[in-house]
This record gives structure tokens, sequence and C-alpha cells, in this order.
């Protein structure tokens, strides 16, 4: 990740184990591209010499995942009345969900640039009206390119009346769908068709194998993530919110690392 003065740090976002190889590897990576530190959002408590635990994160400090186990009638019968109704209504309206496939032919890039062009205008849509800075349109399509040829990704998108208005990036690893990115046009709100586009990716995921959605980040004290949380916790009320630790700083080069963090606190 870059920093000010053309210097780096390197980021581990909630890995699933925090394991001594992992932890091994991206010391070595750090080192090798000259990272000051590295960042690492953690799921659990982190007990070594020299790391920094922060009073903030990078990624939400709490998660919402859904088991998908379940037969899709209980999957339905578990969510609140008005996630089933918008899901119906999604489909009365005639929303139809693409999934486009992960498989990446020849090492090339696995959706065209219009269906990508499209995924990203939603994304750029939903940042300006939620008043948050997207990545670079390069990362977006980096990592689409990166994760196809492991055949652990798939782009969900919502189209009415032949125009794209809802967007959904799914990762898969283990036994878990991750909803990394999406989007949706405001324009056409009243379709519900991100309610429909995430309960396609559900079953999708479910088909694939998959335990559990995760829907991401949630907020049950945050009042500007409300409208996000009523969402994503509509498709399961009774499902657990998870809760994780803030962030921490393993700091590589320790003298750039102390200037670091007096610029930062002064």
């Amino acid at each position: 990740m870059p920093m000010p003065f053309g210097f780096i740090y390197a980021y581990i976002p909630r890995p699933i184990a925090m394991n001594e190889l992992l932890l091994k590897e991206t010391i070595w990576f750090a080192q090798k591209e000259k990272a000051v530190f590295i960042r690492i959002d953690a799921r659990e408590e982190i007990l070594m010499k020299d790391i920094r635990k922060l009073n903030f994160s990078v990624q939400p400090e709490q998660e919402f995942a859904v088991d998908i186990t379940k037969s899709e009638d209980a999957l339905l019968s578990e969510m609140k009345s008005k996630t089933r109704y918008n899901i119906k209504l999604a489909q009365k309206h005639g929303v139809l969900i693409s999934n486009f496939q992960s498989a990446s032919p020849a090492g090339g890039f696995p959706i065209s640039n219009e269906i990508f062009n499209n995924f990203y205008n939603l994304v750029q849509k939903t940042c300006i009206r939620q008043n948050i800075k997207p990545h670079p349109k390069e990362y977006y399509k980096k990592m689409i390119e990166i994760l196809s040829k492991e055949n652990v990704i798939s782009l969900y998108l919502g189209k009415y009346k032949d125009v794209f208005i809802s967007g959904a990036l799914i990762m898969y690893s283990g036994n878990v769908a991750y909803y990394l990115h999406g989007g949706s046009d405001e324009d056409n709100k009243n379709v519900m068709a991100p309610y429909l586009t995430h309960w396609r990716a559900m079953l999708g995921a479910k088909e694939r194998g998959m335990k559990k959605y995760n829907f991401g980040g949630v907020s049950i004290s945050n009042h500007s993530w409300e409208g996000i949380t009523r969402f994503k916790l509509g498709f399961s009320p009774e499902t657990r919110v998870v809760h994780y630790s803030s962030a921490y700083d393993l700091p590589i080069r320790k003298f750039w690392y102390k200037i670091y963090t007096m610029i930062k606190n002064y």
C-alpha cells in the first residue's frame, strides 16, 4: 500500500488464520519490497514481539456471515419478511441476474471490458452516494484478473430494462463466500435489484458447496452504516454479528516507522 514520499507498507486483511508460516512469508515479502511496516486486520488477538495494537482497523470491526447449508426454503423463512418481499418484488419487475463466471481463458481477462465497466460504474455511483472513496479502477480489474486464475471469484450483475443496476463481486475461500465489493443504481431502486442479486449469489455459493455467505462489514452503533447494516441483517436477523479486534502494526524498517508514527501523531 502506498505511503507519502514513495514509501509503502504491506497489508493483510482479515486472514483466516494468522499462523507462523503466513507471517514469515509476509515479513519476507515486506523486507523484499522494502515496506516500512505490515498492517494486519486480525480476526483474533496477536501476541508477539514488537507488534503494536492500534485503536482502529482498516476493515470494519463487525462482520455478518449467514449459514447457507440450510435448504432454500429454510433460508427464505429466516429472512425478515421485508427482505423476502423485496426479492419477490425484484422478480416481479423482471430483474435478471447474471453470474459472470471466473474461469480466465489462457490467462486473459475473464470478463469483457463492457461488463467490467458496468460493474465499476455501479461501484462509483454507490461510493458517491455514500460519500466514500472507491479504490482505483485498476484495483478491481487486477483483483478479478488474479483471482479468476484460481476460479475463486464471481461477478453477479442485475439487469432491468437492458440496464445493469446492481452488482456484487464474490470471492470463494475454503467453505465461505465473501462479498467483496458491489454497488447499485439509485435511479431504479424501486425494483429492489440488490436483494435479488445477493439472493442469487447466496444460492450460487450454496451450489459451489460453500457453508457460509459473508456479507462483510456491518455496524450496529455507527449511524452512517444504518442502511447497509439493515439491508444485510435482513437476510438472517437471528444470526449473530461477529466482532473483531482492532488492527496491528508490525514495524519492519523501525527507524522509518518511528518517523511515520511521529508525523501521524503530530
